[in-house]
């Protein structure tokens, strides 16, 4: 309202649906320049069609999602006059039904389009690619990113993509329940990939863990992206049986690891992270951003039954830049568009400009770059969403930049 306060507009605007949302994103699916919203849904559950279930044992515990008939996630367009229009049917988002959890929203086939990839909970999942004309097909199974490596759909919940080898190509991270792991999808070319989840000694160090926000950043600013995971456990009779025993217990501590770089996978840093990030508690969501713009990237985690947690960044981290960008239309703060970092003799740096991704959160959409030991910037290139790019030159490092469209050079 301009004055402090928030009037509720969701019945105006056309987007109340009544059911059980979880994560949601905004992304501008048709290029016309204005933000349409993407909103998962999970199970078909009511007051009235409440179940009991039980623990092997036979205490009362929570349900599996299997228990209920999944939901099919929904796509608003943005009319621009302040009001949605489903287009869930008509897009064929509504084709399928989901227990779905997470969802990232970028370009996973390389042909500029952007598409939306959705965690399912204990169901395949779903990577719906965009066909420019308003309709989506869905292609997780062809384009590998449906099941794990031995076919089974796990516990997806929390999700990130970010180019981890800097080769150009987006990888992509689940979180799943404790005994499965992460899964970590890796690509060498566009819209084709494979599970690398043990290739990057990621397997071992959380088969132990339930994750649910998860994020790639470059938390030491060394131009590779490192991995953070909120941890907390989800059935509660299991977790304190195993507890007793010495192991899977319901509070657990989140998870850091850095990236070692090309071939050498992460390295869990989590022991040297600090007492803060030795707290155990049950983590859910997580978001990530640059909060008292020191070049540094921070993380924000909530819990179940707990306080929220701020993680300042304190780590000895090398040079940096953080990229606001103003699209001055719609779309303001460019969403959906790539940044590209180009300095001699060294591999180019993609990053996107996006809020979406974790689980339940929403970050900060500034696109920030590690530079390590060297400062020099030759050249940034920016793919704005609608495919028109623009550079700019003599670019200076550890500050804040605010890129504008029409300020660069056209290429």
């Amino acid at each position: 309202n301009g004055d402090g306060t928030f009037t509720d507009v969701t019945r105006q605007a056309g987007v109340d649906d009544p059911r059980w949302s979880s994560s949601a994103a905004w992304v501008d699916y048709d290029g016309d320049g204005r933000l349409d919203l993407f909103v998962c849904n999970y199970v078909d559950f009511t007051i009235e069609n409440n179940k009991r279930c039980y623990a092997p044992a036979g205490e009362l515990d929570y349900c599996s999602p299997r228990t209920y008939n999944p939901l099919p996630s929904r796509l608003f367009r943005n009319l621009g006059n302040g009001k949605f229009e489903d287009v869930t049917a008509t897009s064929g988002i509504g084709s399928r039904n989901g227990y779905s959890l997470g969802v990232i929203c970028a370009d996973f086939d390389g042909d500029g389009r952007v598409d939306i990839y959705v965690a399912n909970d204990s169901a395949a999942n779903f990577l719906w690619l965009n066909q420019g004309d308003g309709t989506f097909k869905e292609g997780a199974l062809e384009a590998g990113l449906a099941f794990s490596a031995d076919g089974l759909a796990k516990a997806g919940m929390g999700i990130s993509a970010d180019d981890i080898d800097n080769d150009g190509h987006l990888e992509v991270i689940v979180t799943n329940l404790t005994g499965e792991g992460v899964t970590l999808f890796r690509s060498d070319r566009p819209g084709l990939y494979d599970e690398a989840t043990a290739r990057y000694r990621l397997s071992e160090p959380t088969f132990g863990y339930t994750g649910y926000g998860v994020g790639f950043f470059d938390y030491d600013n060394d131009g590779l992206m490192d991995l953070f995971i909120a941890n907390g456990a989800m059935t509660i009779i299991e977790s304190l049986r195993a507890h007793q025993k010495g192991f899977y217990p319901y509070a657990q501590k989140n998870q850091l690891f850095h990236n070692a770089g090309p071939g050498k996978g992460f390295v869990e840093v989590t022991r040297e992270a600090g007492a803060a990030m030795q707290l155990a508690e049950v983590g859910r969501g997580a978001a990530f951003g640059d909060i008292n713009n020191d070049g540094r990237i921070d993380v924000v985690v909530t819990n179940a039954n707990g306080p929220l947690r701020l993680f300042l960044n304190e780590a000895d981290a090398g040079h940096w830049l953080l990229v606001r960008l103003d699209a001055a239309d719609g779309n303001r703060f460019g969403m959906g568009a790539e940044v590209g970092l180009f300095r001699e003799g060294q591999p180019t740096l993609w990053r996107r400009a996006h809020t979406d991704g974790s689980m339940l959160s929403a970050s900060d959409i500034r696109v920030h770059f590690g530079l390590g030991a060297s400062p020099r910037i030759d050249s940034l290139v920016v793919r704005w969403p609608d495919g028109v790019r623009e550079r700019w030159d003599k670019v200076s490092s550890d500050r804040i930049i605010t890129l504008r469209r029409g300020t660069g050079r056209r290429l």
